[in-house]
């Protein structure tokens, strides 16, 4: 049995460090190579899907619900995984601003990483978008790695010492925030809603990113990455589970 690294795009820096901890082989894209049955696919974020493959991780046509917010959101409303309100009408956003909400403006629906997100405060002015999340004040924001419906690491957002003054509703490494382990203690209804997020999706692993509201003791899923960036202890962890799942 031959396995392969289907990367989203050939450049993608998370996939060529999981094949390098992995030694699993990554395709081109777009790729020629010929599946034989036996073969198995670990896809890194990709919509497309190769004629001939076998997906021993996460069918592209489920990292295609991830990918679109606005198919990810409906799912996690019908299956009730924990989540932001959210609406495609501006109307309604506007009426959360009448109730002093805050909104924020989505005007890409397949980005991530914070990109293409406005924050609108109650007094300003909406702009036309595709897509309106209400703004949930949080304590702490998470991203939770799922594989196999378990929780195998878990990372919190914090900002760094040296930067301030930049407001926290948009946790980016633009906003100077990074990805911390050490004395991450999340609530069990942050994992669970983790595991939910990624069951509702039928995505076989997935990066979560999850806010808690600790007045509320509420957790919210904002989005599950289908290709997250791996670095130390995480590429360490992520890489050593992924190389020894079920396939």
């Amino acid at each position: 049995m031959r396995t392969r690294i289907q990367p989203y795009r050939s450049g993608s820096t998370s996939a060529r460090a999981l094949s390098e901890a992995t030694g699993i082989r990554r395709l081109r894209v777009p790729t020629t190579f010929r599946f034989r049955s036996s073969d198995r696919v670990i896809n890194w974020g990709s919509t497309k899907v190769l004629p001939g493959a076998i997906y021993a991780i996460n069918h592209p046509a489920n990292v295609a619900k991830a990918v679109d917010k606005i198919d990810a959101f409906s799912h996690f409303e019908r299956y009730e995984v924990p989540t932001v309100p959210w609406t495609v009408y501006k109307g309604e956003a506007e009426e959360w601003q009448t109730e002093g909400k805050s909104v924020l403006v989505r005007t890409s629906c397949t980005s991530s990483g914070g990109r293409g997100i406005i924050v609108a405060s109650p007094e300003d002015t909406l702009e036309d978008a595709p897509l309106y999340t209400m703004y949930m004040p949080k304590r702490r924001e998470y991203r939770v790695h799922v594989l196999g419906g378990e929780v195998i690491f878990v990372q919190e957002k914090r900002r760094r010492r040296d930067v301030d003054g930049i407001s926290s509703k948009i946790r980016n490494a633009n906003g100077g925030y990074v990805f911390c382990v050490q004395d991450v203690d999340p609530s069990d209804k942050v994992l669970g809603a983790a595991i939910a997020a990624c069951d509702c999706l039928r995505l076989d692993y997935g990066a979560v990113d999850i806010g808690w509201n600790d007045y509320y003791a509420r957790a919210y899923v904002y989005e599950v990455n289908t290709a997250p960036g791996l670095e130390g202890t995480c590429l360490e962890v992520v890489s050593n589970a992924i190389a020894e799942y079920p396939r």
